[in-house]
């Protein structure tokens, strides 16, 4: 079976925070899973999930913060004094219960509850031949989990889309019920859905409800590097086959779609090319040699990505070349004084309610991209994405109308540096990529417990003076940069709140132009050269800095306040400039932010103090699971 329908009964939901840190140069890793693309069939009620996992070794998922020197930091917290003190351990409801772990004669199982989903991790199970996991929420009526959570060769199990309670989980090896194995009291917490993906909506995003379980009739596929192009989904009378066609043709299913990826999806690029640099004022169509390369053959080929040349083309030899290339259709343009490529990203448009999940921490998008366009309801979570040519994950709508790309949850992901082995910009800016998480022309938007590592270019909210966007909420991210990472975001033309980030090292942190506003509340910078950046134009655009805390970094440009509801005067229309929209105050009016007018505070599930967040992100952001 490639495709399960579940019932509004059926549990499930993606992995999200850690219970200890990993080493990311594992999750990275190009592994292939080798978990079976058939499934048994299973009742109505069945569960299907996502998961990431964790450590055996660890046993709680509370963080305890270590204490700093307050002569060593740099604070801009206004009105409150800097404790030197060791803080107490962070508790929260975004936090997993302890490991708990049951044995029989044949094998021994660990439980890593966390928010909606399990994760258990076996040993000495070389004696089991097969294993069948089933759950309960009552110790009575237990339900089968699907057969590719269940990875025997790799000792680990997902049990997904779990709401929050208290579970009971059976593993039943060699179909001998006598030899069954049951943990008890394994204690399942919710998912943080703080933000504006989520605000004033009454149900969820993606394939899931608010609660954490699938919708109604949510459809399941599961891909991995084996059936990439092969795997099948039925949409409406028609089967499609392949991740590219389903993704492409996903605009018209009529109910959920939730896509699982086991291990690594990996796509060829081309092979790395040098030449001379061009002078601008030279025309591209002089060089024709500089538009021929060739792709690499390390992989199985992903079909269905699109790929694109920028450039003056008007050389027959390299258009021939390009339009009968490997069965790869490629898009070209002419542009006297431009020379661009994109290249392997993966188009989903015009669809609705779609989560595209990791399952394991193996779940890797390698040399390929995600380009999500004029859609609403979408999910793209507990991913890897390394070595992309162009964007890791992009978000656009059209520039008429903001509100047609809306309701997007991007969480829980580990985004590495790009790779573009064939850069043809002047510029010569694209050997990492050309964007870690891009969006424009889109709304109600959620960045959350994402991992950003060395990444470049890493996240841009329009791509100039005229894209407009609104309601963005980045928080609980950790930017791990280096001396030329950027764009912690880069926005024009929104309303952003960002909050409870860690951002450690980087040329620009927060760079607000063309009246962008962003309300930075409580965030952690460390060795930042430019924690806030600022245009001085007649439309330049704002940061209000309320609580945040500065650590060996450069000169403050934000505009500090010592009050959270303190006016600072900006200027913010992200709805196509439409005046009678004014988002000047955005971050205190109740009907156009999430605001706590009686507490005068931000309403979200967790805010941390800044000087804890460093510690508490450190082992609770990204892809961070070691099972």
């Amino acid at each position: 079976m490639v495709f399960k329908k579940h019932s509004r009964f059926a549990l499930v939901l993606l992995s999200s925070l850690a219970l200890v840190a990993c080493d990311f140069s594992s999750t990275s890793s190009e592994t292939s899973s080798s978990s079976s693309s058939s499934s048994s069939k299973e009742s109505s009620t069945s569960l299907v999930e996502s998961s990431s996992s964790q450590s055996s070794n660890s046993s709680s998922q509370t963080s305890e913060v270590s204490s700093e020197s307050s002569s060593s930091l740099n604070s801009i917290t206004s009105g409150s004094s800097i404790s030197s003190e060791t803080s107490s351990s962070i508790s929260s409801s975004s936090s997993s219960s302890s490991s708990t772990s049951s044995e029989t004669d044949l094998f021994e199982a660990t439980a890593y509850p966390s928010e909606n989903k399990i994760e258990i991790q076996l040993s000495n199970a070389e004696k089991v031949t097969s294993l069948d996991c089933f759950y309960s929420s009552n110790n009575k009526t237990y339900i089968k989990v699907d057969n590719e959570l269940v990875q025997l060769d790799k000792s680990r199990i997902a049990v997904l889309g779990l709401k929050e309670g208290t579970y009971s989980v059976k593993l039943v090896p060699n179909s001998s019920e006598d030899e069954a194995l049951i943990i008890n009291d394994i204690k399942v917490t919710d998912l943080d859905r703080s933000g504006y993906a989520h605000f004033n909506r009454t149900e969820g995003i993606g394939a899931y409800n608010l609660d954490g379980t699938l919708k109604e009739d949510a459809e399941v596929i599961y891909v991995n590097d084996e059936n990439k192009n092969t795997v099948e989904l039925k949409i409406g009378s028609k089967t499609y086959k392949g991740l590219g066609n389903i993704l492409d043709e996903a605009d018209k299913a009529k109910t959920p779609l939730d896509i699982r990826i086991l291990g690594s999806i990996n796509a060829n690029q081309f092979k790395e090319k040098e030449y001379e640099v061009l002078d601008e004022d030279k025309n591209p169509s002089e060089y024709p040699e500089r538009f021929v390369n060739e792709w690499e053959d390390k992989y199985t080929q992903l079909e269905g990505l699109q790929s694109k040349i920028y450039g003056g083309l008007d050389n027959n030899s390299a258009k021939d070349y390009y339009e009968n290339t490997n069965g790869i259709t490629f898009e070209l343009e002419t542009k006297s004084k431009d020379t661009d490529t994109s290249i392997n990203m993966m188009v989903l448009q015009n669809a609705q309610d779609i989560t595209i999940e990791g399952v394991f921490s193996d779940a890797t998008i390698n040399q390929w991209g995600l380009n999500i366009k004029r859609s609403s309801s979408i999910e793209v979570s507990n991913l890897t994405f390394k070595d992309y040519p162009e964007d890791a994950c992009a978000f656009d709508g059209e520039s008429s109308d903001v509100s047609e790309t809306t309701n997007i949850f991007f969480h829980h992901n580990t985004i590495l540096k790009g790779k573009n082995n064939w850069d043809l910009t002047f510029e010569q800016d694209k050997h990492e990529g050309d964007g870690g998480n891009d969006i424009k022309y889109i709304s109600n938007y959620t960045s959350a417990y994402n991992r950003f590592i060395e990444c470049h270019k890493t996240g841009l909210i329009g791509g100039n003076d005229s894209s407009y966007s609104a309601n963005i909420t980045i928080h609980h991210n950790y930017y791990q940069g280096y001396k030329d990472s950027q764009r912690m975001p880069l926005a024009r033309r929104a309303n952003v709140h960002m909050y409870n980030n860690y951002y450690n090292g980087g040329s620009v942190n927060q760079d607000f132009r063309a009246e962008a506003y962003g309300l930075s509340e409580n965030n952690y910078f460390e060795n930042c050269n430019r924690p806030y950046k600022l245009d001085s134009s007649d439309t330049r655009g704002y940061i209000k800095s309320y609580q945040d805390y500065l650590v060996n970094c450069g000169n403050v440009k934000a505009d500090v306040v010592d009050k959270r509801d303190e006016d600072i005067s900006a200027k913010c229309f992200p709805f196509n400039g439409n005046k009678d929209k004014d988002y000047s105050n955005f971050d205190t009016d109740p009907e156009l932010f999430y605001y706590d007018e009686t507490n005068n505070k931000s309403d979200v599930e967790l805010m941390l103090e800044a000087k804890d967040v460093k510690a508490y992100l450190t082992e609770h952001s990204g892809l961070n699971y070691c099972l």
